[in-house]
């Protein structure tokens, strides 16, 4: 009975062995295979047959051709005005260009850049596009809609002079002279500029600086 029982466990415990080898084998061998978690396309391989490879190395680069985006940066102050706006995205190369984009695929990211001070906004591209790949140039097309209230004061975009460190517009006197007058700048509203100072509400603005220039 002593002599059986001693065989019994180092037959258990023989086996426990060959368990333990079978699973770091099946572990092995699940190391060697590579499961991406999405259908794609590889577009860059970092490794060749026989490297050795570290923890936190990439090995693949890899996109979905149906989940393409446009990154571009948008100005903080222009940020309010991006709700339930629109896009239209040039992309030299596509099959289709331009491409309306609704307002729904636009996303702007919760976080502005401390130094440009400019927030990411991505647009999501439309699936089954043919002709794009990642990293290409593309020129995105905001219809930005902003309110411009009554007390506002603001300018066709043309009138503005810029010379310099001079910004400034010429103003139209009663008797049809033009004067150089310096402003200040603020937001933009499509076509038209507001004036924080340097002109009042009610004055005449010359629409082309140079030929007020000549008339002086």
């Amino acid at each position: 009975m002593d002599r059986a029982e001693s065989d019994y466990k180092s037959a258990a415990a023989q086996a426990r062995a060959q368990i333990a080898q079978a699973g770091a084998a099946g572990l092995q061998t699940s190391l060697r295979t590579l499961t991406a978690p999405y259908a794609g396309i590889v577009a860059e391989s970092n490794v060749e047959l026989g490297d050795m490879v570290m923890p936190g190395k990439p090995l693949l680069v890899m996109y979905d051709p149906t989940a393409l985006r446009v990154t571009v940066n948008l100005p903080q102050s222009q940020l309010s005005n991006l709700r339930n706006s629109a896009a239209s995205i040039d992309v030299t190369g596509a099959a289709a260009s331009p491409l309306n984009i609704a307002a729904g695929n636009i996303v702007a990211l919760p976080t502005a850049d401390p130094i440009s001070h400019m927030v990411q906004v991505r647009i999501n591209l439309p699936t089954n596009i043919k002709g794009l790949s990642p990293g290409m140039f593309a020129r995105a097309h905001l219809s930005m809609e902003a309110s411009v209230s009554a007390n506002r004061v603001t300018v066709a975009s043309s009138a503005v002079l810029f010379r310099s460190e001079l910004t400034a517009v010429y103003v139209v006197n009663a008797d049809g002279s033009a004067s150089l007058r310096q402003v200040r700048l603020g937001r933009r509203y499509g076509e038209r500029v507001e004036v924080l100072s340097g002109i009042d509400v009610g004055e005449r603005v010359a629409l082309d600086p140079l030929a007020a220039a000549k008339q002086r």
